[in-house]
Parts: structure tokens; sequence; C-alpha cells
């Protein structure tokens, strides 16, 4: 109850702190059975909320990763198949990725492990939505690298996209995948541009996908995800036409 407030508040731009830290003393009582899964697992999936809710504040959250893949560590003991978990501790090391790429720290580790984790959910339960949809988180963050190093981003984008379709065949509304479809069509917009080649049409397919997430769920994320679009294709514009993209993103 005290964890569904803390994501009710933080998806509505509010103060989690609080509900998110009381769910905490729920759940560490609740684990000190260590054979008892569902508490180790609850605590992997909370330590990554307080994670993203430290990364979402600028807030270095690799404290609270750590707390998460140590507790996922105590729920795959007790079950190696567990895919919740699973999917959880990717999610975990993929925030420290994310914070570590914009911060020029190698995140490479990290996102090794993540896809390690996926790769263990998928042979677990090929059919779960979710460990697609962060197949593609892993493969947008890897396109992100392969730019920042001068690298070719063509072939992870590719495979983001691939999996997005798996994971939308599966789930045909999950919101976050279309919000991550954006995020794929700018890194593709922009290793475009590194090759001399229009940005502008990933830029076009970027503000579908958001709009699309918007529609789903009008959530913060998506808004943001949203106005970041506009604000990229207001920047690809003649100055005489950016004001109403600028207009349209605020």
């Amino acid at each position: 109850m005290l964890r569904s407030k803390g994501l009710y508040l933080r998806q509505h731009g509010r103060d989690s702190t609080e509900a998110f830290a009381r769910a905490a003393e729920c759940f560490e009582r609740a684990a000190a059975d260590p054979t008892y899964l569902f508490a180790q697992v609850n605590q992997v999936d909370l330590y990554t909320d307080l994670a993203e809710s430290d990364f979402q504040r600028g807030v270095d959250p690799e404290p609270h990763v750590r707390k998460a893949l140590r507790a996922a560590d105590r729920a795959l003991g007790i079950d190696p198949g567990f895919y919740s978990a699973l999917n959880a501790a990717a999610d975990a090391a993929l925030l420290q990725t994310e914070y570590l790429l914009r911060r020029g720290g190698d995140p490479r580790p990290l996102l090794e492990r993540a896809l390690e984790y996926l790769e263990r959910s998928r042979r677990a339960n090929p059919d779960y939505g979710r460990t697609w949809f962060r197949f593609a988180r892993v493969r947008h963050l890897s396109a992100l690298l392969a730019l920042r190093e001068g690298g070719d981003a063509g072939a992870r984008l590719d495979e983001g996209r691939l999996a997005l379709e798996q994971a939308l065949r599966l789930d045909a509304r999950c919101v976050e995948c279309h919000v991550v479809g954006a995020q794929l069509e700018e890194v593709a917009a922009a290793w475009a541009a590194r090759r001399g080649l229009p940005g502008l049409p990933h830029l076009q397919r970027a503000l579908a996908e958001a709009r699309r997430a918007v529609a789903l769920f009008s959530y913060g994320e998506a808004h943001q995800e949203l106005a970041r679009v506009y604000w990229l294709l207001a920047r690809a514009q003649p100055p005489a036409r950016a004001g109403s993209f600028v207009k349209e993103g605020g």
C-alpha cells in the first residue's frame, strides 16, 4: 500500500520520499526471514523505486541500486528463474547505467549485468512483455554509448525497435514502450545527422511515439518525453518555423 502510494505520488510529480521510506521499513521487517521469496522481491522493487527517485532528482542512485541488486541476489538464491525479480534487478542496473552515461562514466559492467538478468528472464518466460521492453532500454542505452564513443549505433537501434515490437505484441498498452520508442528515434536522428543524413523523419516518428504514450496514460514521464521531442523538432527547424514547435512543447 505504501509503495503504491509512493508510485502514485511520483507519477504525479509529488514528493514520494516519505511513502517509500515507510514502505522500506515494512519490507525490511518482512525480509528478516531469508526464505520468504516475496519479501526479498518486494525489496528489489522498492529499492529500485528509491533509486529512480534519486535519479529523477539528479542524485547518484548507486546506494539504492546496490541494495536492490543485493536483494535480487537473495531472491534469486531462492528461485533462480523468478522473472519478476530478474526484471526489477535489470531496472536497477539500467538506472545506474543511464546515470553514468549522462556523467561520462563507464556504464558497460552494469549494462552487461542488466542484459544478463534479461536473458535469464527471457529463458524463464519468453512471453513476459516487460522483459522485451527492458531489452529495448538496453539497446537504447547501448546506442547512446556508441554515439558518445563515435561508434556505429545503427544495429543497436534496429535491435531496440525489434524488441519493442515484441513487447507491444505481448502487451499492446505498454505506455513506456512508446516513450522508449521515441527515445530510440531521437538517437536515430542524432546518428543520421552524424552521417550527413536528414534526422527530421526520425524526429517525426519520435513525436508520433510520444503522442501515443500520452494518449495511453497521461503521466509525467510521457509528457516530459513529448516536450523533449518538440524541443528537438524546434532546433531542427529554420528560425521562422521553430516557434510553433516551442509553443506546442510548452
